[in-house]
């Protein structure tokens, strides 16, 4: 998973449990500069809270994941 996050142009992560604490895959999302869409966890809110990506509430990354990536399309991450 890490290496296509790192392939790709943005990496949508779709938690499902809000017991998920940290991901491997943000960090080396983040780290190959790439956009993220994460569902709201303590560590993307950590790492996406200053504009870095966009954090989504639990069960919405279904819906208008579309629209959020269009959003991110036009900002750097640098």
């Amino acid at each position: 998973v890490t290496a296509m996050a790192v392939r790709s142009r943005a990496v949508v992560l779709p938690y499902e449990s809000t017991d998920q604490v940290t991901s491997g895959v943000l960090v080396d999302a983040l780290a190959a500069g790439r956009q993220v869409v994460a569902t709201e966890l303590p560590h993307a809110l950590e790492l996406l809270g200053g504009g870095a990506g966009i954090v989504v509430g639990p069960g919405t990354i279904g819906r208008g994941v579309a629209d959020q990536a269009d959003a991110l399309r036009g900002q750097s991450l640098g």
